[in-house]
């Protein structure tokens, strides 16, 4: 069983909604959602307008998956990750392990679709 790891506060309401976005930068009151999809290279229906702004959602939740062959692993090797940024343990952002199928590839990690919330800190 492969173990995933996410940064989130609002894990439920992620799960819930399915995937993740690439945040973008294109303005829905000064651009069209044909040049944000050309931008972000894909399709209009891939876009979704938060506060404003064109954003592309992606196959599912971005995570990273972990090495760990158990629960209790996957916790340790959690609490002792750093993937830069504010991907880490310390960073006051909770954190979940999930298990779930790999759908793709996004900036951060990979895209998973979730089949079960396993832990959450």
């Amino acid at each position: 069983m492969k173990y995933y790891l996410r940064y989130s506060n609002t894990i439920d309401a992620d799960i819930e909604r399915g995937y993740s976005y690439n945040w973008g930068d294109i303005d829905e009151r000064t651009g069209s959602a044909e040049e944000a999809a050309e931008a972000y290279r894909c399709d209009i229906e891939d876009l979704e307008v938060v506060n404003g702004i064109y954003n592309q959602m992606l196959p599912g939740l971005c995570v990273f998956e972990l090495e760990a062959e158990t629960l209790e692993e996957a916790i340790e090797e959690a609490e002792n990750a750093n993937f830069g940024g504010d991907y880490h343990a310390g960073n006051g952002i909770s954190y979940s392990i999930l298990t779930g199928t790999y759908v793709g590839h996004c900036a951060e990690g990979g895209c998973i679709i979730v089949k079960e919330k396993l832990f959450t800190k």
